[in-house]
């Protein structure tokens, strides 16, 4: 089990958070309101208006889906969204330059999350240390209407006209403590200045009755849907999940697994058990780094995986591999009907105030 993993079994467990971990809280306290007051100083506002996405707690919520699926209906209705992100895990991610994603871009050099989200939408991506810079960099080069921020939440330098924060419903906020000793970057409190919350999956009491004390309005429901199962190779016909279920007679004959190298893995696990496969599974880090030696016990095998592993195996070259039985699962979020209501009504607003974006 690595330290990532480690940890997030301590934030999400029942019982109080570990003592060794609690003592280090009160200095990320204060590294965090510095930071704060540092950013506070700096904050800057873009001509195009700005949408962040991003979540309170560490680990997998449905964000990028998220994003997705916020870019496609300003897509649906004539707007020109762009996308901005840490591109975490990759060189780019500690650069103060922005840096543009294009046909030449990698998972490794971009941020697999970044670079699945260009592919995915086609529509400009860039990544960098100083999410403001990249917001300025995009609106300059790109006829764009739109700016979505995937995460940013706590990037206050970077000016913002609507925030939408997700959750995890089953894992809600752990064990509520924060960072390093829970799962919460900043106190569940700052959903005050949230203007949607979405939960994904059905939340545990607990944790519905803690939203209700610190938010005014209520949370919204988002479903992650899964698609029919893709080609890793691309040469194959899309395939339905439930044809590996135990009762399919299609079932392959050997073992079926399962990787997932995302914040909360067992979401990906639990959502093919729903579909009756039964798998070996291979709960990897969050941005996780594949090589051809760590993929090589799975050739010749049927494997299953998320889209944001399979960018990444993609980009590399599988030649030696018997890749021939390996597959990517889509998902797509959907909304309530209410947080569409309010996402509409909220983007229509925003576009009355900067009347420069016309769309279409």
């Amino acid at each position: 089990m690595s330290l990532q993993q480690r940890l997030q079994s301590l934030w999400y467990r029942d019982g109080r958070p570990a003592w060794w971990l609690s003592a280090l809280v009160p200095l990320y306290r204060s590294l965090n309101r510095f930071d704060r007051w540092r950013q506070s100083r700096a904050t800057s506002h873009s001509d195009t208006p700005v949408i962040v996405i991003g979540n309170l707690t560490v680990g997998g919520t449905g964000k990028t889906p998220m994003v997705l699926w916020c870019a496609e209906s300003l897509m649906r209705q004539g707007l020109r969204p762009a996308v901005v992100s840490r591109g975490y895990g990759s060189s780019a991610a500690q650069s103060e330059e922005p840096v543009e994603l294009d046909e030449t871009s990698t998972p490794a050099e971009v941020g697999d999350e970044p670079f699945l989200i260009h592919h995915r939408l086609n529509v400009p991506v860039c990544v960098g240390r100083n999410r403001q810079t990249c917001v300025e960099r995009l609106a300059q080069r790109h006829d764009v209407d739109v700016i979505i921020s995937d995460d940013g939440l706590q990037h206050l330098r970077m000016g913002r006209n609507l925030s939408i924060v997700v959750f995890d419903g089953t894992r809600g906020i752990g064990n509520g403590a924060l960072l390093p000793a829970g799962p919460l970057r900043r106190p569940l409190s700052d959903l005050a200045g949230v203007d949607l919350v979405a939960v994904q999956g059905a939340p545990s009491e607990c944790f519905a009755e803690q939203l209700a004390q610190v938010m005014s309005t209520a949370w919204h429901s988002l479903t992650l849907e899964p698609n029919a199962a893709q080609s890793i190779d691309g040469k194959s016909t899309e395939r339905a999940l439930s044809s590996w279920s135990r009762t399919s007679g299609s079932r392959p004959s050997g073992p079926v697994h399962a990787i997932a190298g995302i914040g909360n893995p067992d979401r990906f696990f639990a959502m093919l058990q729903t579909y009756g496969i039964e798998c070996q599974k291979s709960a990897l880090n969050d941005h996780q780094v594949f090589s051809l030696a760590m993929l090589e016990r799975f050739s010749g095998h049927s494997l299953l995986m998320t889209e944001k592993d399979a960018v990444k195996c993609q980009a590399l070259s599988l030649s030696s591999l018997d890749i021939s039985d390996w597959w990517w699962v889509p998902v797509d979020a959907r909304l309530d009907e209410t947080f569409e209501t309010l996402w509409h009504n909220a983007l229509s607003g925003i576009l009355k105030s900067h009347p420069q974006t016309s769309g279409g």
